[in-house]
């Protein structure tokens, strides 16, 4: 609320003057019936507006705005002469040329003062806004100059704390250079031996190696061969127990012949890992027609399916047509997954989608059976390696088909991983190129371990999605290859780490609450600093046309990201450089 101070020797005029204000505007009124009363009230109160009678006694209007604009403090107050009519002309000029800003006469027009008054409001009240912004903005520079002295004062202080460590340091590093160069000479004479004692060690792990396939094998042979047999008599046995009626003896036939081919596929199983730990699994590429293959796996896997009351769906994407691979290899690692999707589905469903995606063919089966923990997920590969032993008394099984199912995966180049909540289900992703490169004696592993050899992955990667679990597995598979990463939960927080951070490149989901995906692309491509940050987008379904002329580097479907999305960093260079070779 401003302040308004009247002066004027007729109580009438205070009374009238102060009524009229005080109708029309929100103000608190001050009066005084003569200049030097003016005087004391200034001293003791701060006002915004000044309305001063020309013609009073003793001190008249001139002489007390003379006494008013002489203190520095009241310089800056507006100051409205007030005079009869029939003196305006005469006084007018002379109020003005003491600074007054308006000259109004009585008697006075009620409509013309308080328009008078409302403006030189309106410009008080922007004069003072004006102030406090600029007192604001000082006190907040100055805040800033006294922050920015002090960190460089502590900058200082640490730099020459650092230094005189350095110092130090160098002085102790040049006593131990030359200790160091003594046992480095003894650690040279050690590793020499060690290394005598590594080849002899790898000869005969080799020669173990060796023996151990051998007799897997000649087993593996010894055993098919009784086991053959038991199955083919089971067979004629049950013909000839159905001709003469024995239904009893029909029924343990069949349970005979079932336990055959089931320690069949079990001898079968050890075979193969035997091979594949051996380097002697080879390849038989041929071209096949993708449609036809998955129809003969489900017309075998359904009645297992089936056995347990589960639903069976499958989806299938349009004009898959050829892909030149292993069939025999891609029957059996499909059968696994189906297999094993059965075996822990009871009455709930079981679906295979199979997308095509650019040079790569996507198998996915998922269930609502028991689920995996995340615990056990990380052994889930291993050879004779189950669940729990819980798992393995419920189940059966010897824990050899994921593992078959893996290495035969990257024999062809491909991949396989999974997602599991315990309780509600697993993803299986089987992930193959259309094209499989035959490459002979590959050993267990061996690919990753020659991969992890080439080139090294180093940087910074900010994921931006609001699914944890998504996260959560991007940056676990990230982080193993050597990249340091950062994770926004939304749009808002993955444009304030992109500032801070300036990573090598940004993996941004496209449906997020808030600011989506467009959005924050958007921002990030108009933004000056962070505009030539490779950006790739992330969704179930991408629109890759919008994606590609919005700015992003590349796209790529959720359900393909766990095997696709280092083929992609790699393929634009993000955060990778090449070791010497």
């Amino acid at each position: 609320m401003i302040k308004i101070l009247i002066v004027d020797d007729s109580e009438n005029n205070l009374f009238t003057l102060r009524t009229l204000i005080e109708e029309y505007i929100n103000a608190h009124i001050l009066s005084a019936q003569s200049g030097s009363a003016a005087l004391k009230v200034l001293i003791e109160n701060t006002v915004d507006l000044i309305i001063l009678d020309v013609q009073m006694p003793d001190m008249d209007g001139f002489e007390t705005a003379r006494m008013i604009q002489s203190r520095p403090k009241l310089q800056h107050v507006p100051i409205v002469f007030l005079t009869a009519a029939y003196k305006a002309e005469e006084f007018q000029q002379k109020g003005f040329e003491m600074g007054a800003v308006d000259y109004l006469t009585k008697p006075i027009d009620a409509e013309l003062l308080i328009n008078r008054i409302k403006s030189y409001v309106r410009f008080i009240e922007q004069d003072c806004k004006h102030k406090q912004e600029l007192e604001s903005k000082v006190q907040k520079r100055t805040v800033e100059l006294l922050k920015a002295r002090n960190e460089l004062e502590q900058r200082v202080a640490e730099r020459t704390k650092v230094l005189l460590e350095a110092k130090n340091q160098a002085e102790q590093a040049q006593q131990i250079a030359q200790e160091t160069r003594c046992q480095a000479e003894q650690a040279l004479q050690m590793a020499q031996e060690a290394r005598r004692e590594a080849e002899q060690a790898r000869q005969m792990a080799q020669e173990a190696n060796l023996s151990k396939s051998m007799f897997v094998a000649n087993m593996s042979h010894e055993l098919r061969t009784p086991l053959n047999a038991i199955i083919g008599y089971s067979e004629m046995l049950q013909e000839d127990a159905a001709n003469l009626g024995e239904e009893g003896l029909v029924i343990d036939l069949e349970k005979i012949e079932a336990a055959g081919k089931h320690l069949l596929e079990l001898v079968n199983d050890v075979l193969d890992i035997s091979k594949i730990e051996a380097g002697k699994m080879d390849l038989c590429l041929e071209n096949c027609d993708v449609v036809h293959v998955i129809n003969e796996i489900i017309s075998t896997v359904r009645p297992a399916i089936e056995n347990k009351e589960n639903t069976l769906l499958v989806v299938i994407d349009e004009n898959l047509g050829e892909m030149h691979t292993d069939i025999t290899k891609l029957h059996q690692m499909l059968l696994n997954l189906l297999s094993n999707a059965a075996k822990f589905t009871e009455k709930g469903t079981i679906q295979l989608d199979v997308k095509h995606d650019g040079d790569w063919i996507n198998f996915c089966v998922t269930d609502n059976g028991i689920g995996i923990t995340h615990k056990q997920q990380h052994k889930l590969f291993e050879p004779f390696t189950q669940a729990d032993s819980s798992t393995t008394r419920r189940y059966g099984g010897t824990g050899l088909g994921l593992a078959i199912t893996k290495q035969f995966a990257q024999m062809v180049g491909g991949t396989i991983w999974v997602e599991s909540e315990f309780g509600y289900g697993s993803t299986f992703m089987l992930s193959l190129p259309l094209q499989a490169k035959a490459i002979q004696n590959r050993k267990l592993d061996r690919s990753l371990k020659n991969d992890s050899s080439s080139s090294k992955k180093e940087g910074i990667i900010l994921i931006v999605d609001d699914d944890p679990v998504i996260c959560h597995l991007q940056q676990a598979d990230l982080s193993h290859l050597g990249y340091a990463v950062a994770v926004a939960e939304n749009g808002y927080q993955g444009i304030e780490l992109a500032h801070k951070l300036r990573p090598d490149g940004i993996i941004l989901d496209i449906n997020m609450p808030g600011k989506n995906g467009w959005q924050v692309l958007s921002m990030l491509k108009q933004d000056s600093l962070l505009c030539d940050i490779p950006i790739i987008m992330t969704s179930i379904n991408v629109d890759k046309q919008k994606a590609y002329a919005m700015g992003a580097v590349d796209c790529i479907e959720k359900k393909v990201i766990h095997s696709q999305l280092v083929t992609i960093l790699e393929k634009h260079n993000i955060g990778i450089f090449d070791v010497c070779t």
